[in-house]
């Protein structure tokens, strides 16, 4: 049985930890405002956040230093004290702090809270994967039908074989592999899917390499909030691809335009463009770097030497590190399902 706010205690040392955690997460932008349940993740070293990986070597300090930490301690800290150049002020303390400097305290720490309220109510955090939210029209399913024929499968995946059926609004709906099927329940079980279509719309994207080719997007669905969502499914190894960059570059083009939500997404909802935003280095990436500056390519036998000398590491965690690190940089990768870099070059965003 949890404990309501009045019977947690909460020591000096703790306070301080949980308002530093929030103010370094403001700081480096990787919330918007105060966000408990990612400070719960730091604080208490959560390997499954999206911060391992990504930012949690910049806060050794404070990364799982609170392994059994709770939302209501959190909560509690950044609502009742305000931390005043190490010293800590509960709200209805009646200290010899300078006044002025603890009611402006206190103002900030109101209007962050508001602001945290204000985005939670406005727009729910589920749509934090999707790009576009904040230019988003809203849509209605005459809208969503109108977009294509969809009892029509494309001439391009009809020889595909079909790894599950799912009965869906009327309909049986295939699904190409598991990882696809399990990000359909992923976007699901957030509540995100009112109506449901499948790969029957039709977006032509450029490799400039040759004539425009035809992509059809995994998903498109009406939200529950009247939001049109393109959703494409891939595995995050497979997301540095050269040919799935270029199809999603196009799929941004084409709903940022048409005023829809879209995303590229691993089975469990990690996106692409998270995936941008947060650097990762480590000795794997490291490896990476040091073999292209030295050999001008990257292929199948350098990612066996990284395997090889990499023990610590699962080959499964080498090749998304490996994806992710080579997706940040825009290299051109030519492998579809591995790595194949040839030279420095980048992806020329500008002629697709």
């Amino acid at each position: 049985m949890q404990k309501n706010k009045k019977e947690i205690v909460l020591n000096d040392q703790i306070i301080k930890d949980i308002h530093e955690a929030n103010r370094r997460l403001l700081h480096s932008n990787y919330v918007h405002s105060v966000n408990f349940n990612q400070i719960k993740q730091l604080l208490s070293g959560n390997k499954k956040s999206l911060m391992y990986g990504r930012i949690d070597h910049l806060h050794k300090d404070l990364w799982g230093k609170y392994p059994e930490i709770s939302i209501e301690e959190i909560q509690l800290a950044i609502e009742k004290y305000v931390v005043l150049n190490s010293t800590i002020s509960g709200n209805d303390d009646n200290s010899n702090n300078d006044l002025e400097l603890v009611m402006k305290a206190l103002n900030d720490l109101e209007s962050r809270n508001q602001s945290y309220e204000r985005r939670y109510f406005e727009r729910d955090d589920k749509y934090d994967l999707f790009c576009n939210v904040d230019k988003a029209k809203k849509f209605t399913m005459d809208d969503l039908n109108s977009l294509a024929d969809w009892s029509i499968t494309p001439e391009g995946i009809k020889d595909n074989k079909v790894i599950k059926i799912l009965p869906i609004e009327g309909k049986d709906v295939p699904f190409y592999s598991i990882p696809e099927y399990n990000t359909y329940i992923a976007l699901r079980s957030k509540k995100l899917i009112q109506h449901f279509r499948v790969q029957s719309l039709k977006i032509t994207h450029s490799t400039y390499q040759g004539k425009l080719k035809p992509y059809y997007p995994d998903f498109v669905f009406l939200t529950p909030e009247g939001y049109l969502a393109i959703v494409e499914s891939k595995p995050i190894v497979d997301m540095s691809n050269f040919y799935n960059r270029c199809k999603y570059y196009a799929l941004k083009l084409y709903c940022e335009s048409m005023g829809f939500i879209y995303a590229m997404v691993d089975e469990n909802l990690v996106s692409l463009d998270s995936i941008l935003k947060y650097k990762v280095i480590n000795p794997i990436t490291k490896s990476f770097d040091e073999i292209l500056e030295k050999n001008g390519q990257f292929n199948h036998n350098d990612l066996e030497f990284i395997f090889r000398n990499n023990n610590a590491y699962t080959q499964l965690q080498i090749r998304e590190v490996l994806s992710k690190h080579i997706a940040q940089k825009n290299l051109v990768n030519y492998s579809k399902y591995g790595f194949e870099i040839g030279s420095n070059e980048t992806i020329d965003f500008k002629r697709l």
